[in-house]
């Protein structure tokens, strides 16, 4: 009898509002929080200073885990394989995640769903990376606005941000047990930096520091990661996910409300928001697009990550 449902982490490493985490706790049964070191990814090059984020995130994730009775089992390898292997191992009927858009994520999550799906384990896909789904923003050929001031206007039409923030959700994580994590897969990814989150953002407590430095020089702000705020720190949160999107947004939105002063640079900062899902989109829908050379490759690979880590 399965006992248990998996949640896939990837660019969602917190535990509060979190799409597919919050749908894994509601499903009744014990929820086993997993991570792979994808052996594709690791072996592209990769700045140190992004492997070191990755570090603080997962152990700090590993660490909130260990305060809930469970941990965060960890491997690495062919991440399709390897998930296939876990669900086996943990006896499990479902696996949880959110979505990722960029092409080799895509092939990867569709692999690892038809591997699931031959022994009998249940996908469940959600939106979490964006305020507004792709599927929300595409016309009759199945392609969202090319032009930034025609996606803005249609993204702010759909635009529609809770203003409270999610409420804790009941369940339970599943015990740490017989399953293995790989050894020392931290000391794999990058030095130990003395025990001091090094990465402003990599740790949810941060990033929400950072959020907050943001919202306090929102009068400044003048948009396009440049003004009062170049290479925020809350950017790099986003990338990996520490903070989600929504509470970023409900965040800087909340402020403009309070704040007179702050409505222009919330603005702003909402408008980078869209370049943000603007490059998404373009690169759901245009998958190339990711590795094209000029302005267009360049506008996607710059709002995929932000300017902090690049």
């Amino acid at each position: 009898m399965a006992e248990c449902v998996i949640h896939w982490f990837r660019r969602d490493l917190r535990l509060d509002d979190n799409s597919a985490l919050d749908a894994a706790l509601r499903s009744g049964d014990p929820v086993l929080p997993v991570f792979i070191l994808d052996d594709a990814i690791l072996a592209q090059p990769i700045d140190a200073r992004r492997l070191s984020f990755l570090r603080t995130a997962l152990e700090d994730l590993d660490q909130r885990l260990g305060r809930r009775g469970s941990r965060l089992l960890v491997r690495r390898g062919d991440a399709a394989r390897e998930l296939n292997r876990v669900a086996e191992e943990a006896n499990a009927w479902g696996v949880y995640l959110n979505r990722d858009h960029t092409p080799y994520a895509r092939q990867r999550d569709a692999r690892a769903t038809r591997g699931l799906q031959m022994t009998g384990v249940v996908t469940q896909t959600f939106d979490d990376l964006m305020l507004v789904s792709p599927q929300l923003m595409v016309d009759s050929d199945g392609l969202p606005p090319a032009a930034f001031d025609d996606f803005s206007r249609l993204w702010l039409e759909q635009l529609n941000v809770d203003p409270q923030p999610p409420g804790a959700v009941e369940g339970t994580f599943r015990a740490a047990n017989a399953l293995q994590s790989i050894d020392e897969w931290a000391d794999s990814l990058a030095p130990r930096a003395d025990g001091q989150d090094t990465q402003t953002g990599a740790t949810p407590a941060s990033a929400r520091l950072s959020l907050e430095e943001l919202l306090t020089r929102l009068p400044r702000y003048r948009g396009r990661l440049g003004g009062a705020e170049p290479g925020s720190p809350v950017w790099s949160a986003l990338a990996f996910g520490t903070l989600s999107v929504r509470e970023v947004a409900r965040a800087v939105l909340a402020r403009a409300a309070a704040d007179e002063s702050s409505r222009q640079g919330a603005e702003a900062f909402i408008l980078d928001l869209c370049r943000r899902e603007h490059a998404y989109h373009l690169l759901h829908a245009h998958p190339q697009v990711l590795r094209a050379p000029g302005l267009e490759g360049e506008y996607v690979r710059h709002w995929l990550w932000g300017d902090r880590l690049t």
